[in-house]
């Protein structure tokens, strides 16, 4: 169990990479339309790097389902580890 615990927390820092170099590349040449802070795709490095690529995953689909156009706006972060 601890090592399927360690390869998801390695898949987690690789999905967060991978999503650094996105808002490197792609992001950061768009317009900020985000409703939240910080942006999906901050959420998502954020969530990753702190539950895994599983834990993580739910986080991240819960957010964007989220961030649908509605009126509430504001700051919404990752859950800390308890």
């Amino acid at each position: 169990m601890r090592i399927l615990h360690a390869i998801d927390l390695l898949a987690g820092r690789a999905a967060a990479a991978l999503t650094s170099v996105y808002r490197f590349v792609y992001s950061s040449r768009m317009p900020c339309v985000c409703l939240y802070a910080p942006s999906c795709s901050e959420y998502a490095e954020l969530a990753w790097r702190r539950f895994g690529l599983a834990g993580g995953m739910q986080l991240v689909v819960s957010r964007i389902r989220r961030c649908d156009g509605g009126t509430w706006r504001g700051v919404d972060l990752p859950p800390e580890i308890q």
